[in-house]
């Protein structure tokens, strides 16, 4: 068993640990939170002494362990076996805490009414430029607490870093996007640059939670925000993106799973027969990821053009030829132009502004040069361009 993906109320329930609201709620280090507003505050963003799998297993944490797991007396480690799931720790957690802030948070950090209309109508004029292999557009503010686990990963990603620009402080746009990119690189797929720039990744989400103290207030920092001091571990730990270890894969198929459900009787034995009448017809599971879905969607749409090459150039598709060839219009990385500086130039994480009369080579190259998908939103006089971080998200499509 390599690791266990769940919510901060399973795991939980499987670990025998307090819930997320407790006082000892941190699975990774020994922090004790305190009450206020209804809710439990991590005040401290020091690091504290970390939890270690022996020490769990020997019943040493006695404010954090409820009771003894089955687990533990079948030899599995409690600590660097459950992940902290960024879908719903950094989308469903952070992200929506930020944008719930924004909208009717404290006086410190709530937006006007102006801010927040100008917000959501750059949002909404984004709707029908993302690529196709997103599973919604981008919506509303007026929507917000209909936003499903993808909308929020969509704003953090991709949309948000574009429409904060102009709308918050230059302050309060540099702390987004140090969260942006912290966990930019978190779900870098190519081994050596994530490697290489984890550590910045984790002192930039370390001192995301530590500025949003002034920024937001100290009533931000609950749980979910207190786990991004830990996220760097768990890459570390299971030495690969954080797509290979979150729940959005799972979230996903529960589509499927419930197509199988046709009445209210006995939803779990339906389930259950059509999976099995599955498996004995030699129905395979396609596992959706990057680069399985690489190829699937590729014209000379401006939604599904855009490429970043194996070699950092950007490709912008103009005419698809035979044999897999490819007439594109080829950007070289030292032609484009940084999209933001602070905290460090976009470059570093392959996002650039070009602009509408940037000059390009056209060259005609082979699919197998292709090495991301790139999201390209038009931005005043321009587009930027942003790698894709993540696989299809519809598997019915």
């Amino acid at each position: 068993m390599r690791a266990f993906i769940c919510d901060a109320p399973a795991r939980a329930f499987l670990k025998q640990i307090k819930g997320h609201t407790g006082y000892y709620s941190c699975e990774r280090c020994v922090i004790k939170g305190f009450w206020k507003n209804n809710r439990v505050i991590m005040h401290s963003c020091e690091l504290q002494e970390k939890r270690t799998d022996e020490l769990f297993s020997a019943q040493t944490y006695v404010n954090h362990q409820m009771g003894i797991t089955p687990l533990v007396q079948h030899g599995i480690p409690c600590i660097s076996s459950f992940v902290l799931d960024y879908m719903h720790c950094v989308c469903l957690g952070v992200v929506k805490r930020i944008l719930w802030f924004f909208k009717q948070g404290p006086t410190v950090c709530k937006l006007s009414h102006i801010q927040l209309d100008e917000l959501s109508k750059k949002l909404v004029s984004y709707s029908g430029n993302l690529p196709s292999e997103f599973a919604r557009q981008p919506r509303s503010l007026a929507e917000l607490e209909r936003w499903k686990a993808t909308e929020y990963r969509q704003f953090l990603l991709y949309t948000g870093p574009i429409v904060l620009r102009k709308v918050l402080s230059k302050e309060r746009y540099i702390h987004f996007l140090t969260l942006f990119i912290g966990i930019s690189i978190l779900l870098e797929s190519d081994s050596h640059k994530r490697t290489s720039y984890i550590n910045y990744a984790s002192s930039l989400l370390s001192f995301f939670v530590n500025k949003s103290k002034v920024l937001f207030g100290e009533q931000f920092i609950v749980y979910n925000v207190h786990n991004l001091l830990h996220l760097a571990d768990d890459v570390k730990h299971f030495d690969c993106s954080m797509n290979e270890i979150s729940a959005f894969p799972y979230e996903n198929h529960l589509q499927s799973i419930k197509r199988m459900v046709r009445n209210a009787k006995n939803p779990i034995a339906q389930v259950t027969k059509r999976l099995a009448e599955k498996e004995r017809a030699g129905v395979s599971m396609v596992k959706s990821n990057i680069q399985t879905f690489i190829y699937r969607y590729i014209s000379t749409r401006p939604k599904n053009n855009c490429f970043l090459l194996k070699n950092e150039s950007f490709a912008f598709i103009k005419e698809k030829k035979e044999n897999n060839r490819l007439l594109c219009d080829i950007l070289h990385p030292d032609r484009a132009q940084n999209f933001f500086t602070e905290p460090c130039n976009s470059k570093l994480v392959n996002i650039v502004f070009v602009p509408n009369n940037c000059h390009m080579s056209r060259k005609l190259i082979d699919k197998d040069e292709i090495y991301k998908k790139c999201v390209s939103l038009p931005v005043d006089n321009g587009r930027v361009v942003i790698p894709m971080l993540h696989g299809l998200e519809r598997n019915n499509i």
